[in-house]
């Protein structure tokens, strides 16, 4: 009978081990996946951020191209007035030559 309980006993005793073990193999396992977590929170943060970079670049690019075609009306206005100056210019001299001394 002492040899049956030594026996449960040292059974008892690897079991514990045993279970020692898979708990120090779950405790491993659960910090992988917070490092996980929190590297996937951090991905998420980077994202987002570039997401708002992007769409401020964007913006940007938007309002650079509104400027653009602004300058562009701007000097087709110029080149029309300074055309209509030089022919205003032209009728003056034909004018003033009629009245020479």
């Amino acid at each position: 009978m002492r040899q049956a309980v030594s026996a449960g006993l040292q059974s008892l005793e690897a079991s514990r081990h045993a279970t020692d073990s898979v708990a120090g193999v779950l405790d491993a396992a659960n910090q992988s996946v917070a490092e996980v977590r929190s590297g996937l929170r951090q991905i998420v943060e980077v994202t987002e951020q570039q997401r708002r970079t992007s769409q401020t670049v964007n913006e940007n690019i938007d309002a650079i191209a509104g400027m653009a075609r602004t300058n562009d009306d701007d000097i087709r206005q110029t080149v029309s007035a300074a055309e209509e100056l030089e022919a205003l210019a032209k009728r003056l001299t034909d004018s003033v030559s009629r009245f020479r001394v």
